[in-house]
């Protein structure tokens, strides 16, 4: 099941990437950002081992925040 799921986020994420191409959007994978910090830093997520835990949260704002900054800035 674990694996189907993650089979399927990644095809979602691609078709994401894509659309995001076509229409010069900006597109942060939360998903893959995600994948990379599981190993070191379970702290990060939620006792579902998917959802963000409080501390994940805040990594992830801090991840994305230039992004946004730049979207905002122009």
């Amino acid at each position: 099941m674990k694996k189907q799921l993650h089979e399927r986020t990644l095809l979602f994420n691609q078709r994401l990437a894509e659309l995001a191409g076509r229409y010069q959007l900006s597109l942060i994978d939360f998903y893959r950002i995600s994948q990379e910090i599981i190993p070191a830093h379970p702290e990060f997520f939620s006792a579902d081992g998917f959802h963000p835990s409080d501390a994940g949260y805040k990594f992830l704002a801090d991840a994305i925040w230039p992004t946004v900054q730049k979207a905002i800035n122009g």
